[in-house]
């Protein structure tokens, strides 16, 4: 299939803030050959990555009807602009053999190949400077010398204007004519400017980057007290500006207020001071350890919930151990208990013996003696 179009670049569509899909009807052979190129309100321009900030729907007969349309992942605010051309690699991968198939659809396809090729090179060749074909100068050569054409009108214009000042005295002609001068010094004067101050948007966001700034590092500035001038700040002026600015907004520190040693926690002296949360354990006045079990649960088991308990064992009908998973300082410790039982029974529970590692209690009932409670919860504080 031929490709009848020399166009190989869809927009710049210009963003609104709502819209995502942009068409485009250039041949391709692949969603990763489309190019997706989004420029700021500061000519700056990104690539889009394909999948994470756009996908792509080819129309199915890219010889009848070439194209598709990119569907980007977010809105892009009024002042952006989408523009999408072709990204075919630089290949061909066909490959004919001798007594092999001889296919004109893979001959038309390596040939349609070539003409991207040669078409993504000419819209690029398209956007660059270029010099007469009979002329000696290179595009860089060029660019020199519109650089030293605007240093020369600034300084004819400089010539004029000191000639305009000289003959202000003379004839109503040469006054006349001292004006004429002086509108035109006037003007190469702000062509001059103008050049000076052409946008640095585009070798700015070429130049290598800089993660650390120091003091002297200079930052360009557009001045709009200055008719839009271009200047420049340093980094140190700039740390400078913002600390007054946020100092007016934000109050400083009057005080500062320390943390608690583990000593002072435990001893209870941590007055006016914080205790972070991996010192809190230390104070008495939190629970070392806790468990919630069924007494009637035979063998050594882990606790229905709690902390800092490994398991329960029950040693016999109404008597249990608690282990704990980390020792107690002492094994002279405050605890508490409470159980859920039946009304009327007369059914308790308390201590048999404690150890830094453990703690035994016992449950009964009146008149039977030793009884499995039907819900234990044990508490332990030092």
């Amino acid at each position: 299939m031929t490709i009848s179009s020399t166009n190989r670049k869809a927009g710049p569509y210009s963003c609104n803030g709502a819209t995502v899909s942009f068409p485009f009807s250039f041949k391709v052979f692949q969603t990763s050959d489309v190019r997706v190129v989004l420029t700021d309100s500061n000519a700056v321009e990104t690539d889009l990555t394909l999948g994470a900030d756009y996908s792509v729907a080819l129309n199915a007969d890219q010889d009848a009807a070439p194209g598709g349309t990119i569907t980007t992942v977010a809105t892009y605010a009024s002042g952006n602009l989408v523009t999408l051309t072709s990204q075919a690699q630089n290949l061909q991968p066909v490959t004919l053999t001798n007594q092999g198939g001889f296919y004109p659809k893979v001959i038309n396809d390596a040939l349609d190949r070539m003409t991207i090729l040669v078409q993504q090179v000419a819209e690029q060749v398209s956007r660059a400077v270029k010099t007469n074909i009979s002329s000696d100068s290179t595009p860089d050569q060029l660019l020199s010398d519109i650089g030293a054409a605007v240093t020369n009108a600034s300084n004819s214009a400089t010539a004029a204007a000191g000639s305009a000042t000289a003959s202000a005295g003379s004839a109503t002609a040469s006054a006349n004519s001292a004006t004429a001068s002086a509108n035109s010094a006037a003007a190469a004067a702000q062509s001059a400017t103008d050049a000076s101050n052409a946008p640095v948007a585009v070798p700015t966001h070429a130049a290598a980057g800089k993660a650390t700034p120091v003091d002297a590092d200079e930052i360009p500035l557009v001045d709009s007290a200055a008719s839009w001038a271009l200047k420049k700040l340093t980094w140190a002026n700039l740390k400078t500006t913002l600390k007054t600015y946020f100092d007016t907004i934000y109050a400083s520190v009057s005080s500062v207020v320390s943390q608690a040693s583990t000593a002072e926690v435990s001893g209870e002296s941590a007055v006016a001071k914080y205790i972070s949360p991996d010192r809190l354990s230390s104070s008495k006045r939190v629970a070392k350890a806790r468990c919630v079990f069924a007494g009637a649960t035979a063998g050594t088991n882990a606790p229905t919930s709690g902390f800092n308990v490994t398991s329960v064992t029950r040693n016999a009908i109404g008597n249990w151990t608690i282990n704990f998973t980390s020792n107690m300082a002492t094994a002279d410790f405050s605890y508490a208990l409470s159980f859920k039982g039946s009304a009327g029974t007369g059914q308790t529970c308390g201590k048999v013996s404690s150890t830094t590692s453990s703690l035994t209690i016992f449950g009964a009932t009146n008149g039977v003696g030793a009884a499995d409670l039907a819900e234990i919860t044990v508490t332990i504080f030092e």
